[in-house]
């Protein structure tokens, strides 16, 4: 048996929460004052995040509303859940 947890788009602010814009453009040597690239990067901290996340099955911010799936439990105390 295998459960998956369903996509959840991002709440507003959870990039933020996990990994500042400021420190995002300071790890990419970036003027702090220079806002021309804010969003570029914004989008690719929170396409980091995500891949992160979905390669690594785990959340690393806290969530609310995930769903998961699952064809049925177990039938027979053996076949256990993954």
């Amino acid at each position: 048996m295998l459960f998956e947890l369903g996509h959840v788009p991002m709440p507003e602010g959870y990039g933020e929460e996990i990994l500042s814009l400021d420190d995002c453009k300071a790890h990419l040597s970036l003027d702090p004052e220079d806002d021309e690239f804010d969003l570029l990067v914004a989008a690719l901290r929170d396409a980091a995040i995500e891949f992160v996340e979905r390669h690594c099955s785990r959340k690393l911010g806290a969530v609310t509303g995930l769903t998961w799936n699952a064809e049925g439990l177990p039938s027979r105390a053996g076949d256990g859940v993954r």
